[in-house]
């Protein structure tokens, strides 16, 4: 009884770490989209732009 009461809380653990590790894997996609967006926006990347030009000479 103990030994499968170890077990299904093993197995609870690795369901909830998984779980966790699947919904970083979804909000870290979800956040390169974003970006991937906002570079193709052209007004975005001028407000966020370095605006000392005089580095890049």
């Amino acid at each position: 009884m103990l030994k499968k009461l170890k077990e299904q809380s093993d197995q609870l653990k690795q369901e909830d770490t998984d779980r966790k590790e699947r919904e970083r894997k979804e909000a870290e996609e979800a956040k390169k989209r974003e970006k991937k967006q906002k570079e193709n926006d052209f007004s975005y990347l001028l407000d966020n732009s370095d605006p000392s030009w005089s580095k890049y000479k």
